[in-house]
C-alpha cells in the first residue's frame, strides 16, 4: 500500500531554489492563494503517474520565494525546500511561523489532508483563478446540463445528479448498469465521463471499501487506518461496500465530489426533512436554477442555494463574485450552509455574514439547514412571520 503522503513524497529529494521579491502588503492573502494553486497543481500532476521534475508549478514556487521573505523579515526560519513546504502544509495555518490565516476561522484549515489537497486548499485555489467552470469534471456536469435542456429533460438532470450524489463510487460492473438505464441514456458520455479509475492506495487485499455513511471511499491514513476520503465525515469510520480490484474499481472526480457530491448530500437530506414534514421540494428547478424549489399551498415559491463550504471566508468571497439569483415570481431566496460546515463552529455564520453584509438583511439571507428548514415547515402551516 502506497504512502498517503502523497504530495510530499515525490518532491523530498528535489532542490529548491528559493528567490527574494519585493515585500508587499497583502503577501499573506496572496501567499496563501498562490499556495493552495500550487498544491491542487502538483496534486493532479502525480495523479497522472508522471514523476515530478523541475520547474515545479509555477504557484508553488513563487508562494516559497514570498514565504521565505516573510520568515525571514519576522525574524524565523523559512521552509527548506518545496517538500518542507509541503510539510508545513499539513498543519494547521495557526501554527505557522507566520500568520497566513486571514480570518480566526482559517487557523484550523490544513492545505493537505491525508495526502490530499483539503476541501479549504480546493476552495482557495477555486477562488484565486476562478476556475470552476474550467475543471473537466465541472465541464462534464456543464455538458449534461446543456444536452438535457436542448431535450426539454429535466427529469434526466435530476436522475444524473441523484446517481453522483448517490454513488460516488461504484465498480466498473455496476457502471455499466448505470448506463443501460433508460432514464440516463441520454447523458451516458457525461456520466463515464464523471467517473475515474480509483486510486491505488484504495485498493488493499484485492478490493476497496466504500465509506458506511456517504459511498466514497475508505482511504488509509499516517497509520494505514482507513479514513473517509469525503472530509465532511468527521465520525469514526464506518465500513459500508466492497468492491473486488478485478472488477475494477471507479469513483467520481475530485471537483464533483468536492463540489457535486458534498452539497448534494446535503440537498438530498433536507429533500427528506421536508418530505417527512408534509413539504414536498423539487430539486434543482429551472436546469439549476437552484438546488432546492419549494413550493406551497398558496402557490408562492422558495428557492434554496446549498452551499458546503469548509471557509466562511471564502464562501463569502464567492458569494459576492457569484450572487445566487432568484428566478421570477419566487418569493423567498435563501444560502443554506449544511450542517456539517457549522458543527462546532459557532462562530461560521457570523464571520459569512460579516464577509457579506448583504447575506444578514439582503433579499438572498443565509441560514443554517436546520433554520432553513424549519422555517418552511413554519410556512406551510400558515405562519407568515417565517
Amino acid at each position: 500500500m502506497s504512502d498517503p503522503r502523497r504530495i510530499v513524497a515525490p518532491v523530498e529529494m528535489t532542490a529548491d531554489a528559493a528567490r527574494l521579491a519585493p515585500w508587499r502588503d497583502d503577501w499573506g492573502e496572496v501567499v496563501l492563494r498562490l499556495l493552495a494553486s500550487g498544491v491542487v497543481d502538483l496534486a493532479d500532476h502525480i495523479a497522472s503517474g508522471e514523476p515530478v521534475r523541475l520547474p515545479y508549478p509555477v504557484s508553488l514556487q513563487r508562494a516559497l520565494d514570498r514565504l521565505s521573505v516573510m520568515c525571514i523579515a519576522a525574524g524565523d526560519r523559512p521552509p527548506r525546500s518545496v517538500a518542507d513546504l509541503l510539510r508545513w502544509c499539513q498543519r494547521p495555518l495557526g501554527e505557522w511561523a507566520v500568520p497566513l490565516a486571514v480570518d480566526e476561522a482559517d487557523d484550523a484549515t490544513c492545505l493537505i489532508v491525508g495526502g490530499q489537497p483539503s476541501r479549504e486548499c480546493l476552495e482557495w485555489a477555486l477562488a484565486a483563478s476562478d476556475v470552476e467552470g474550467e475543471f473537466r469534471e465541472r465541464r462534464v456536469v456543464y455538458e449534461a446540463l446543456d444536452v438535457c435542456r436542448a431535450n426539454d429533460r429535466p427529469d434526466v438532470y435530476v436522475a444524473f445528479r441523484e446517481l453522483l450524489i448517490g454513488k460516488p463510487a461504484m465498480s466498473e460492473l455496476d457502471l455499466a448498469t448505470e448506463l443501460a438505464r433508460p432514464g440516463l441514456s441520454l447523458v451516458a458520455s457525461q456520466v463515464q465521463q464523471a467517473y475515474e479509475p480509483a486510486p491505488p492506495e484504495a485498493v488493499a487485499r484485492g478490493q476497496a471499501v466504500a465509506c458506511g455513511r456517504c459511498g466514497n471511499l475508505l482511504l488509509p491514513g499516517f497509520q494505514e487506518e482507513l479514513r473517509c476520503a469525503e472530509p465532511d465525515c468527521t465520525k469514526a469510520t464506518l465500513p459500508g461496500r466492497t468492491f473486488p480490484a478485478a472488477e475494477g474499481v471507479r469513483w467520481a472526480g475530485r471537483e464533483i465530489r468536492t463540489w457535486i457530491c458534498a452539497p448534494g448530500r446535503a440537498e438530498l437530506r433536507i429533500r427528506d426533512r421536508l418530505a417527512a414534514g408534509g413539504v414536498a421540494a423539487g430539486l434543482w428547478p429551472d436546469f439549476d436554477g437552484a438546488d432546492l424549489e419549494v413550493t406551497f399551498p398558496d402557490g408562492k415559491r422558495w428557492w434554496a442555494d446549498v452551499k458546503t463550504w469548509a471557509s466562511p471566508v471564502q464562501l463569502a468571497l464567492r458569494l459576492k463574485q457569484r450572487p445566487f439569483l432568484p428566478g421570477d415570481g419566487v418569493e423567498r431566496a435563501f444560502i443554506v450552509v449544511g450542517r456539517d460546515q457549522i458543527s462546532g463552529r459557532r462562530e461560521y455564520m457570523q464571520t459569512l455574514r460579516n464577509r457579506n453584509p448583504a447575506l444578514k438583511s439582503g433579499s438572498v439571507r443565509a441560514v443554517t439547514e436546520s433554520a432553513f428548514v424549519s422555517m418552511v415547515l413554519r410556512r406551510q402551516k400558515g405562519d407568515d412571520g417565517a
